[in-house]
């Protein structure tokens, strides 16, 4: 998609009237009788439409994180070393944590659950093999549970809550 927005953007029309071939950003190299120029861009293309709707703060604010999926697409030339993309602030922008990966997390988290069901599964049958005898019952061993015993508190609460990062905190 980036790709695409930028075909348009970046490379129809006058887009090469204004480019700079002896700007130092530019990335040069020689191969044979042939002199390569790479002008990094300065903005990201896939949120060129939020500038066109006047949204420069929140373009610039998803450029890193999204220049950062981009780039995962590109198999670049070990010779194009590229800084971080700035949005219009000039302000260096990477990929630090973001609200925006939130959706990504939430999928992942939802895809997980039956991977960390079986898992509190086997660990709290494991705590309840190794508490002993379910029938001997004691003042602290009532059916086989015993309140004093953390690691069988902290399976129960994996076995039914399979998201990690609630039941580690709850546990």
């Amino acid at each position: 998609l980036n790709a695409a927005i930028g075909f348009f953007t970046n490379h129809l029309g006058d887009s090469y009237k204004d480019v700079d071939l002896d700007d130092p950003a530019n990335i040069r190299w020689t191969e044979g009788n042939t002199e390569y120029v790479f002008v990094p861009a300065t903005t990201l293309p896939l949120v060129e439409p939020l500038r066109w709707l006047g949204l420069d703060q929140l373009a610039d604010s998803l450029t890193g994180p999204l220049a950062y999926l981009v780039e995962q697409g590109y198999d670049r030339d070990d010779r194009i070393n590229l800084p971080p993309l700035t949005g219009n602030s000039g302000t260096g922008v990477t990929a630090a944590p973001n609200p925006f990966y939130a959706p990504i997390n939430l999928l992942e988290t939802i895809a997980n659950i039956p991977y960390y069901a079986v898992q509190g599964t086997n660990r709290f049958a494991n705590a309840m093999r190794a508490s002993g005898s379910w029938w001997v019952y004691t003042p602290v061993n009532v059916l086989g549970w015993d309140p004093a015993n953390p690691e069988m508190t902290r399976a129960f609460v994996d076995f039914l809550v399979a998201i990690p990062s609630i039941s580690g905190p709850m546990g």
